[in-house]
């Protein structure tokens, strides 16, 4: 189990965000079961309500975090512990609180990978970067508005990262931007003769084809580079 030392303060602006994130996560979560399987299987259904809040709102974006070990924070006042556990309890968290003679402890974990729909991208940097520092694994990305409409849905996955050795060429750049508009978060690292690609996409998200055949040849690209795919016909 991690311990973080010092506070994670949470500004003004992220405490008046809470409650548009209580009502957004509420509908995201609505239908889940109990347990890993259940989640699980619930990831698939929840896509949809993702989809649909994407082509709805065409500046939101969408954060994905996960945290499988217990971290425990110090807090010297009850006010910014309750707080910080409220806020990671809108997440999904689970929570256990201590108080002892000089401080709080908040230890918290989220084992399950978890979308969180943000309503615009000034907002998922910043709940990007204090999720980062209060210690979770964030995955970021962006999917290209192309794909938030269309009545052919393919729904894809790829929870551990994948990595290949890149050239530079122009090849590998559209393999790269195609990666970046499915909404795969991608990273490169560039080298003196080459570049290292890895790429997630640690919990399931629909993109929108415009007809059966343009599904179908997407499902095939996808499954060739390692992803898990659905797609209803």
């Amino acid at each position: 189990m991690k311990t973080i030392n010092h506070m994670v303060s949470l500004s003004m602006w992220t405490i008046a965000c809470c409650s548009l994130l209580s009502i957004v996560l509420g509908s995201v979560r609505a239908g889940d079961g109990n347990g890993q399987v259940s989640r699980n299987n619930a990831g698939l259904a929840q896509t949809s309500f993702i989809s649909s809040y994407l082509a709805q709102n065409q500046d939101a974006e969408t954060l994905a975090i996960q945290l499988p070990n217990w971290i425990t924070m110090h807090f010297d006042n009850a006010v910014d512990a309750a707080t910080h556990a409220e806020t990671l309890q809108k997440f999904g968290c689970e929570i256990k609180k201590a108080e002892h003679a000089t401080h709080i402890d908040v230890t918290y974990r989220l084992p399950l990978w978890t979308d969180i729909p943000m309503h615009n991208h000034a907002a998922a940097e910043q709940w990007a970067d204090w999720l980062s520092k209060s210690g979770f694994d964030v995955s970021h990305a962006h999917l290209d508005a192309e794909f938030t409409q269309g009545p052919e849905p393919v729904q894809l996955r790829l929870v551990q990262w994948r990595q290949m050795h890149g050239d530079g060429s122009a090849e590998e750049k559209q393999y790269i931007a195609m990666l970046q508009r499915l909404g795969v978060e991608v990273q490169v690292d560039q080298h003196g003769d080459h570049s290292d690609i890895a790429f997630r996409a640690p919990t399931w998200r629909a993109v929108h084809l415009n007809d059966h055949a343009s599904a179908d040849e997407l499902v095939q690209w996808l499954s060739k580079n390692g992803f898990e795919t659905h797609h209803q016909h």
